[in-house]
């Protein structure tokens, strides 16, 4: 068990990249080397929660380490995500949240939510968090996702922005092509007037 000022010095250390990039790959990455060495972790997972048209399902956005999809233990926590595509049962899985998932190599799994964007998953050679833990990291959690969410906000807004510059550059290309085209038209004009 930690103790408190230890406890509060981890949870300061891992929030402290949150929000310094607006590139969520480049922060989820950050916020993870953190994670992994202040809570003797082996993965960190972000899933993000998709919902498109009547199909919900979690999709991994980030790992660390990128193999981390691939490894047994992985496989072995896809087993406790809901099959089905109902809100339904996401809201009974979320509700169940946090979860801690003992392995039979003796790993654990915690499981959080990162309310209104996914989950959070950390993997760990020997056994799950302890509850205390989990339960300070709660307000990580929350952090975490306002986070990414602005990411992906901040990523839309550029893309946004990239496509009416576009479009507004094409509108003034077109614009001075249509001038410099009534401008030829009325030097000709004026050209044959006056001869």
């Amino acid at each position: 068990m930690r103790s408190l000022n230890e406890l509060t010095q981890i949870l300061y250390e891992i929030s402290i990249p949150m929000g310094a990039n607006f590139d969520i790959q480049k922060m989820l990455r950050n916020v993870s080397l953190v994670t992994l060495r202040k809570l003797n972790a082996t993965r960190f997972v972000t899933l993000e929660l998709k919902k498109e048209s009547n199909h919900i399902y979690y999709e991994n956005i980030f790992s660390s380490p990128k193999s981390s999809s691939k490894c047994e233990d992985y496989i072995e926590f896809e087993h406790y995500l809901p099959k089905s595509s109902t809100v339904e049962e996401f809201d009974k899985f979320r509700q169940k949240l946090p979860i801690a998932i003992s392995l039979k190599s003796g790993g654990g799994i915690n499981v959080m939510e990162l309310p209104d964007f996914g989950l959070l998953v950390l993997f760990r050679k020997k056994g799950c968090l302890q509850n205390e833990v989990i339960q300070s990291f709660l307000t990580i959690t929350q952090k975490l996702s306002v986070a990414c969410k602005s990411c992906q906000l901040h990523e839309n807004l550029e893309r946004l922005v990239e496509e009416r510059t576009g479009a507004l550059e094409e509108r003034n290309s077109t614009l001075i092509s249509e001038r410099n085209k009534i401008n030829n038209i009325l030097e000709g004009t004026n050209a044959g007037t006056w001869d």
